[in-house]
């Protein structure tokens, strides 16, 4: 019996928490996180989707603060709008 992969078990349980649902989902596969000279995925891209699902799961843990937190980095990007 193989082990899955770090990458398979993440993919795996962000599914089960329905995250590939949620408006704006990054397509991540395991593929995501490979890297070296047969990525098929650029860091930049895998950054995206680290930033996406930190911020998923952190709104799934503490929803108001979540929301909090991106309200205010959407105001200190536009200061002049708040």
């Amino acid at each position: 019996m193989s082990v899955p992969s770090d990458a398979a078990l993440l993919v795996r349980n962000l599914r089960l928490l329905n995250l590939d649902l949620q408006t704006g989902w990054p397509d991540v596969t395991i593929d995501t996180f490979r890297a070296g000279k047969n990525a098929q995925v650029t860091q930049k891209e895998r950054v995206k989707c680290a930033e996406f699902i930190l911020y998923k799961l952190f709104e799934l843990f503490d929803y108001p603060t979540a929301k909090f937190v991106r309200h205010a980095r959407c105001c200190h990007a536009k200061a002049d709008t708040c």
